[in-house]
């Protein structure tokens, strides 16, 4: 899955309006890494559309910490979500999101995440 995320976290930048740099990265869901990820500049102001932008590199969803609504308009329209999170940097918000995910326990990471707790314990 592909997604967005603004590269001061914000969809918002004050005295600059809306974002122009975003990290596009691509995630693996059965594993939950991040498999790759580049910075991209859409260019400032509202041209081209955002929602047209995202949607011409395949953008599934856009995460961010702030919701501004008049900037979301279009993004449905295109099938493209958004989902507030939580962190400062890029791998942390990708980690808010996908915890809130509900994805399959018996994921690796979640087996050696476990087994780790389980060893700690013992």
């Amino acid at each position: 899955m592909r997604v967005a995320l603004p590269y001061y976290g914000k969809l918002i930048e004050p005295r600059h309006g809306l974002s122009h740099l975003f990290f596009i990265a691509d995630i693996d869901l059965t594993t939950g890494k991040v498999t790759q990820m580049q910075l991209e500049s859409k260019g400032r102001g509202f041209s081209p559309s955002f929602s047209g932008w995202l949607k011409s590199r395949s953008v599934s969803g856009v995460l961010s910490t702030d919701e501004p609504g008049h900037c979301l308009t279009g993004l449905e329209e295109n099938g493209i979500w958004h989902r507030v999170v939580a962190g400062q940097e890029p791998e942390e918000q990708i980690s808010d999101w996908l915890q809130s995910l509900d994805l399959p326990a018996d994921r690796p990471d979640s087996i050696e995440a476990n087994r780790a707790c389980q060893s700690q314990k013992g």
